[in-house]
């Protein structure tokens, strides 16, 4: 709300909720409608955090959520604010599902993209798309081989 009564017609501010766990989709719509529902604070942007390693779903799951989201909110845009798509710690099966989070986000109403968490490091969340060789990050061909479907 504090947003909202600075901004002026010459400068508007997206505000963005932010929330984990998008492959449950009766807490999110629970704190959803509790918040902008029920306490009438409207985001202008949706987003979630989205990790396959963490048991987040996949980005079929994702879709299916922010579909169903935008149907119910139609003026709100969505965004996967961070994902990897690990399929275990500092693991990648390259199974092609970080490119499909961008497809996906391209194909659901009010789409903005998804955003990679931490390209140039190993972790939890699964592995990076730049490795290190000395004190030099390159890019991993590997990695970013998977992305060439989105450019064709």
């Amino acid at each position: 709300r504090a947003v909202k009564a600075f901004e002026t017609s010459s400068h508007k501010i997206k505000t963005v909720f932010h929330i984990e766990s998008p492959q449950n989709s009766s807490t999110v719509n629970w704190w959803m409608s509790s918040i902008i529902k029920t306490e009438k604070v409207a985001p202008d942007v949706m987003a979630f955090s989205a990790y396959t390693a963490y048991q987040h779903g996949t980005p079929d799951t994702w879709k299916k959520l922010i579909s169903d989201l935008a149907s119910s909110y139609p003026n709100l845009e969505f965004l996967i604010a961070e994902y990897n798509g690990g399929t275990g710690k500092n693991f990648y099966s390259f199974d092609g599902s970080r490119a499909k989070t961008h497809q996906i986000m391209e194909q659901v109403p009010r789409g903005l993209g998804a955003f990679f968490w931490e390209p140039a490091s190993y972790g939890e969340w699964g592995s990076a798309l730049l490795d290190w060789d000395g004190n030099t990050l390159r890019a991993n061909p590997k990695a970013f081989d998977e992305y060439k479907v989105l450019f064709r």
